[in-house]
């Protein structure tokens, strides 16, 4: 249960108000785990926010205007996990 908590914090909260559908899943990464046998923070490769709650906000605001933006190489595959 620790890595699911760790991918969604507010897992009972959303269960609770029915919001089966918005939980985060662990996705089995196993960086969380491997950093804390290495000696390092747990974070988690999935959340940024995991691990670093005192730096980077869980929670966003919404942005006072809508804007469109292309995101180029946000997939797991252009993302390297050793640079977390």
């Amino acid at each position: 249960m620790v890595r699911v908590r760790m991918a969604d914090p507010y897992l009972v909260a959303k269960l609770v108000r029915g919001d089966e559908d918005r939980i985060r899943h662990c996705v089995g990464l196993g960086y969380c785990f491997d950093r804390v046998n290495q000696g390092k923070a747990a974070v988690c490769g999935q959340i940024a926010a995991t691990g670093r709650e005192a730096k980077v906000p869980r929670l966003i605001a919404k942005a006072d205007r809508i804007k469109k933006v292309v995101v180029v190489g946000g997939g797991p595959g252009g993302y390297p996990c050793g640079a977390l």
